[in-house]
């Protein structure tokens, strides 16, 4: 089965030829799949669906039995998980867009790697006096109605659900 990546989604199919009658029932018969992984007992006729997301680096072997009315066949497969992506904030970069005092401000927040959802937080300086940190399903930002001009430097972390922290610091001039 292909390789995975801590973290990151992941799907592989299993499928057969031959055999007679339907649909074809699988089922894990030794080893284990990789945690995080999950079997379903078919896809379809002649298939099944090996999905979740892996939480843990490494490679687990493990053998797959499939029955249809012909009989049964078994086969050893192996996968292995690699390292998660690297952490790392894309947007804003080290210095964000400027803004207004008095009119709205809103600055998205990206990110990249690791295992989502991500936890953003502000752990050094100040944003500029109105705007805040806001963390939502539809994106994390940080917005409001500046209230102060001048140039405000602080520090825009996010952490993954593996535990993994990326920082930057960033700045935003309100004029």
């Amino acid at each position: 089965a292909p390789d995975g990546t801590a973290g990151a989604d992941y799907s592989a199919f299993i499928t057969t030829t031959g055999g007679f009658g339907s649909p074809d029932i699988f089922t894990l018969v030794a080893g284990s799949l990789p945690d995080g992984l999950v079997m379903d007992s078919s896809f379809g006729v002649q298939s099944t669906l090996i999905h979740g997301v892996p939480t843990t680096q490494g490679t687990s072997t493990f053998t797959v039995q499939v029955e249809d009315q012909s009989g049964t066949a078994t086969q050893e497969f192996s996968i292995t998980v690699n390292a998660p992506v690297p952490l790392e904030i894309t947007l804003p970069g080290p210095v964000a867009k400027s803004g207004v005092v008095g009119e709205f401000y809103f600055q998205n927040l990206f990110a990249s790697g690791g295992q989502t959802p991500y936890e953003w937080s502000i752990t050094g300086g100040q944003l500029p006096p109105g705007l805040g940190l806001v963390s939502a399903q539809n994106g994390n930002r940080i917005e409001g109605t500046p209230t102060t001009a001048g140039t405000f430097v602080f520090t825009l972390t996010v952490m993954d659900q593996l535990g993994q922290q990326a920082s930057q610091e960033t700045s935003i001039t309100i004029n």
